[in-house]
């Protein structure tokens, strides 16, 4: 096992990382780091690359310049055997919440801990039972997907995420297409999963007032790079013209 020279308490690390889909430059030279048990934000414009840098955090996406290191592993050296193992203490919360659509809310739930565990069916059920209640899912357990608002698909899916209660979190655009009541219930629940629960998160996204509201720190992305990396509050005080006009900063 090769284990590469990272600070302890740093989950992920981009070393000057670059990536292109073909000629469509994507990312370039970017770096940052993901602190264990913090929730780091990366906001910027849509197509700017944010969905892109979750894929490289788990390596279904490969630097084509760079490195990419989790949990203090170069990902372009962990055996494809190890890396499937790694990948179990992640969770990924797509921004379409990608539930399986002919299963109800609690087999989606109980999905990942039927196909990587051997627990028994009483363990399943009480594991999906609480994070139904973890996810104020009550109600919705025997539902389908196309029945399901917005709002509800949405936690299913993070419920999902979190079936085997992994150390790291990924959420892209978690609050897209939600109302401001449905966004604030979710935010709400991420920052209960960091503070309850020491998860770290990072999470994509293009709203302002969730990158505000959720990150312990902030990053920006714009034309290829990270323009600002910093907390909540340094970001407020910004007199970047860019960033003044994205968050529109008083």
């Amino acid at each position: 096992m090769q284990i590469l020279s990272q600070a302890e308490g740093e989950e992920i690390v981009f070393d000057k990382v670059s990536f292109a889909y073909g000629d469509r430059k994507i990312l370039e030279d970017v770096s940052f780091t993901v602190r264990t048990g913090e929730t780091f934000v990366i906001v910027g414009e849509c197509g700017f690359g944010k969905s892109t840098v979750l894929k490289l955090c788990c390596a279904l996406l490969k630097p084509q310049a760079g490195a990419v290191f989790l949990k203090g592993r170069d990902t372009l050296r962990i055996p494809q055997e190890e890396l499937m193992k790694v990948r179990l203490d992640i969770g990924y919360v797509f921004q379409n919440s990608a539930l399986i659509s002919n299963m109800s809310v609690s087999a989606n739930i109980a999905l990942p801990l039927l196909y990587h565990t051997n627990y028994p069916m009483d363990t399943v059920r009480a594991i999906v039972d609480s994070r139904i209640e973890l996810l104020n899912l009550r109600g919705y357990e025997n539902a389908m997907p196309a029945s399901l608002s917005m709002g509800i698909m949405k936690r299913a899916g993070v419920a999902r995420a979190l079936a085997l209660m992994p150390s790291l979190m990924l959420y892209d655009e978690p609050t897209s297409a939600l109302d401001p009541l449905n966004a604030g219930i979710l935010n709400g629940i991420i920052r209960n999963l960091h503070g309850g629960f020491g998860v770290t998160s990072l999470v994509v996204t293009h709203d302002v007032k969730a990158a505000l509201d959720l990150g312990s720190r902030v990053a920006i992305i714009a034309d290829h790079r990270i323009i600002f990396c910093g907390a909540p509050e340094e970001l407020r005080r910004s007199k970047d013209k860019y960033v003044q006009t994205f968050f529109r900063i008083d």
